[in-house]
């Protein structure tokens, strides 16, 4: 299904593999009778002389699925690299945006993976071994590890998610694939449609997820986009991604779609600006603390500051700033301070984002201030729109618990370092009164 097109501007369709060493193979298997002698020549010449292109021609569309299972039969048995397809079609290699003309499905990328911040042992190992499981309505939950990070997936059951788009966006999935971490669903559409009317429908089909709290890969969107190939091993976890269900009967025309999807993101839209309003109106009463208020601050946490307690230091730290109605900016140049005294060699954007989420949390949208934290740190590579963390922000009591374990892990008895971790939250809590 994926391969029956009807319009010229289809011509080619596209498998990638990447292989162990993160080099990448892309073959293009293209209709041999919708390319004249002269064309043809000029793409075997110019893809010939490189390593990461192979271009073949197929006599007609028929024959597509079977050359293209053929060519790459043995990596899928192997099952030792990533293969992946192009959900549309081609006019010509190689594989950019410019060379898609034509659709007739949308797709969205639902991923569930995140990292887990001081993992114990027993998680550990269980991220060495790849330990997974799965439940027969396709819930998932996996440890796995991506270089030295322990990865988490909790994936849940694909018919919540059915479900939710159909009573609230009033339309049915037409396929869904188990990516092997997450999910891939498709929306068909009745007829071909060229790619401007499909980036508008695509863009709109991401928005109208979102507003009803589906979490989805904004990356994946554009026309060129690669998916993994069911049938197809994810090397992460080594789980097969596989079809769950594909009903060819359920298919909408272009109008059907843009009616139920524009709604809602219509009042998405308006609901993010209300949100943008209030913020605006809880930005205009922030407190600024002063110089010496913020050394202070900086020589409390100063010994507590250390591996294992950091990326919740920035996180607690930032929650309880934002429910004093701290500015960002200023527990930003705590951390900031922190981080500089106490030699802390781990990405600078984890604690940004770790403020940036506490603030969110916390019903500020601080994005007006990345410009400004992006000086302050010295770091320019910063995403202010990437997804929220899904940890708790314990604000106060945080950092209560992180400082009465240090001590208790130091040797004090849990008395004392309760009396001690008080004394210094109290101090902290003076400075923000």
């Amino acid at each position: 299904k994926i391969f029956n097109y009807e319009s010229n501007d289809a011509r080619c369709y596209a498998i990638s593999i990447q292989f162990q060493n993160g080099k990448w193979l892309n073959k293009f298997f293209c209709i041999d009778a919708l390319f004249k002698s002269k064309e043809k020549s000029k793409i075997i010449k110019e893809f010939e002389r490189r390593n990461d292109y192979q271009v073949f021609f197929v006599p007609t569309r028929d024959d597509v699925a079977y050359f293209i299972i053929n060519n790459i039969k043995n990596e899928l048995c192997e099952g030792k690299v990533n293969i992946y397809y192009n959900p549309l079609p081609f006019t010509s290699p190689p594989r950019i945006d410019e060379n898609v003309k034509v659709a007739k499905r949308l797709f969205a990328d639902l991923d569930f993976k995140e990292k887990v911040k001081n993992p114990d042992e027993k998680i550990v190992e269980k991220a060495k071994n790849k330990e997974c499981m799965e439940s027969e309505d396709h819930s998932l939950e996996c440890y796995y590890l991506d270089g030295e990070d322990v990865v988490h997936v909790k994936r849940p059951a694909i018919k919540e998610i059915e479900e939710k788009i159909e009573k609230e966006l009033g339309i049915k999935l037409s396929a869904v694939v188990d990516s092997g971490n997450g999910y891939h669903l498709f929306v068909e559409l009745e007829d071909e449609i060229d790619i401007k009317t499909w980036e508008e429908l695509e863009n709109l089909f991401l928005k109208a997820l979102e507003a009803i709290e589906i979490k989805v890969d904004k990356e994946v969107k554009n026309p060129a986009r690669v998916l993994r190939l069911p049938g197809s091993i994810n090397q992460r976890n080594e789980r097969m991604a596989s079809v769950i269900f594909y009903d060819t009967n359920i298919k909408y025309s272009v109008d059907e779609l843009k009616n139920a999807l524009n709604s809602v993101a219509k009042k998405a839209e308006e609901k993010k600006e209300k949100q943008k309003k209030k913020n605006e109106s809880k930005a205009d009463k922030f407190i600024r603390l002063k110089e010496d208020d913020i050394i202070k601050i900086v020589e409390l946490l100063d010994d507590f500051y250390e591996p294992g307690n950091r990326h919740n230091i920035a996180l607690y730290l930032g929650g309880w700033g934002a429910q004093e109605n701290i500015h960002a900016l200023d527990i930003s140049e705590i951390i900031k301070r922190l981080y500089i005294k106490k030699g802390d060699n781990d990405d600078p954007r984890d604690r940004i984002y770790a403020i940036r989420d506490s603030y969110l949390k916390a019903g500020y949208d601080i994005r007006e201030f990345e410009d400004d934290i992006k000086k302050q740190w010295g770091v320019e590579n910063i995403n202010f729109d990437k997804e929220v963390t899904s940890e708790p922000i314990k604000g106060k009591g945080g950092i209560l618990e992180i400082i009465k374990n240090t001590l208790t892990n130091r040797g004090w008895n849990e008395k004392d370092a309760e009396k001690k971790a008080t004394e210094i939250v109290l101090q902290i809590q003076s400075v923000f009164d």
